[in-house]
């Protein structure tokens, strides 16, 4: 068999994830298959099984993927922390990423490899946002209280459960208005208080 280049290699992969990523959110990750994955690319499925073994494999490969594209998107947004947590939640608060979610939950209640990438990943989603909101904060205040880091630490990791916790409310058909008005009420309440804490102990 050839050598495949690294390089080709990591870029196969993501085509298999991005084509993926697609095929579950348009049919479920249930529904889908890896002929469908396959027929995106214009493949055939032994060729993804090259890299990937199952279309399990692929969910957790997937799903480990997200706290970089969570960070991706928050740098992008505005400077200021509070209005960035606002837009990022406009982009990812769908209901076809609502609905993989809730498959994600389903396939992790059975699947122990991705059980482990998802609570690996909860440590993952607290550092990338604490590292951006860090960086969007420092022209105006310097962390020197470590309460006040603390405070900051512990809203951005109530702030994932609210997030994971509406996700499921848009699964099961609560609308996006209502969604999207809870979670600037928990940013405000969380994330906000916590910012102004900071900037009045500094």
């Amino acid at each position: 068999m050839p050598k495949v280049v690294p390089t080709y290699a990591e870029d196969a992969k993501k085509r298999i994830l991005h084509a993926a990523s697609e095929e579950f959110r348009e049919k479920g990750y249930f529904q889908s298959t890896m002929d469908g994955i396959a027929n995106r690319l214009g493949i055939s499925k032994g060729a993804i099984y090259r890299y990937f073994e199952s279309k399990e494999k692929i969910l957790s490969a997937l799903y480990a993927t997200a706290p970089d594209n969570l960070r991706s998107l928050f740098l992008v947004a505005s400077k200021d922390p509070v209005l960035a947590s606002r837009e990022v939640f406009d982009k990812m608060a769908t209901k076809p990423n609502a609905n993989l979610f809730v498959d994600f939950l389903a396939e992790a209640s059975v699947n122990t490899d991705l059980q482990k990438t998802m609570r690996q990943n909860i440590e993952k989603f607290s550092a990338a946002l604490e590292s951006v909101i860090s960086q969007k904060n420092s022209t105006k205040v310097r962390t020197t209280c470590s309460k006040s880091s603390e405070r900051i630490h512990d809203s951005i990791v109530t702030l994932g459960l609210v997030f994971n916790g509406l996700l499921c409310w848009l699964a099961i058909g609560v609308s996006e208005e209502v969604v999207r008005e809870t979670w600037t009420k928990a940013v405000d309440i969380l994330l906000g208080a916590a910012l102004k804490i900071q900037t009045s102990a500094t």
